[in-house]
């Protein structure tokens, strides 16, 4: 079953949201109590979008913002998953970003500054983090949410592969960490351009490159799927 790590979130999220619930029983009228509500919400919110893959209940808009309700709604979760994430950014001893080949890159979110130096184009793949403003000024941008471990629509990830395709500028790819959601599209951008002849072999381009690179099944056979819709051709070669 291909849909079955993001089937998994669901349940894991599900099964924390009603511990919380019931441990908030015993919590009383306080602060604590309505602490743990809240986040109990927010898990509950979070088994719903990955079991129907609705990245849009996180809020993220396609300009990398995210309006004040949804800002507040998923505060805990928020404050969890930016502060896991700076703990791994201090543990992590792997390169923020890769070049995958000409004008393509690809990395983890972060700063401006910390973006390839001749970057023009941002694809923010993300649905849990949003854009930073000096990105946002600064750089074309494209924003697809995607949830973590999940697949995108893929009318919209057809458009932008296509789009980023024909573009000449210099691009960086993003997830949170990129291994996964930006990889799924470095990959498809690798085979759409005749790089790669098939999405296995760009699957492994990208590994030889950044070997933290991992796509799950559902992402495979998403970008499996994809490809059949590409031009048939060898990859390019050099002169």
């Amino acid at each position: 079953m291909k849909e079955r790590k993001r089937i998994f979130f669901a349940l894991v999220f599900l099964l924390l949201a009603v511990l919380l619930i019931n441990g908030s029983i015993q919590l009383g009228y306080h602060l604590a109590l309505i602490l743990t509500l809240w986040l109990a919400i927010d898990f509950l919110l979070l088994s719903i979008a990955y079991l129907f893959n609705k990245p849009r209940l996180l809020g993220k808009r396609t300009d990398g913002n995210r309006p004040l309700f949804f800002t507040l709604l998923w505060g805990p979760w928020f404050f969890i998953t930016s502060l896991a994430f700076m703990l791994q950014l201090l543990l992590s001893r792997s390169p923020s970003y890769h070049v995958i080949a000409e004008n393509l890159s690809l990395g983890r979110h972060g700063h401006a500054r910390e973006l390839p130096p001749d970057t023009e184009i941002v694809v923010d793949l993300t649905a849990e983090f949003t854009t930073e403003k000096e990105i946002q000024k600064n750089y074309q941008l494209y924003c697809l949410p995607i949830l973590d471990g999940c697949t995108p629509a893929p009318k919209k990830f057809a458009e932008l592969v296509n789009r980023l395709a024909n573009e000449k500028r210099p691009i960086y790819i993003h997830c949170a960490n990129g291994t996964g959601r930006s990889a799924l599209l470095a990959a498809a951008l690798l085979v759409q351009k005749r790089i790669a002849k098939n999405p296995k072999e760009a699957v492994k381009i990208l590994r030889e490159i950044r070997p933290q690179v991992r796509l799950n099944l559902e992402q495979c056979d998403f970008l499996q799927n994809l490809s059949q819709s590409f031009p048939d051709s060898e990859p390019k070669t050099g002169n």
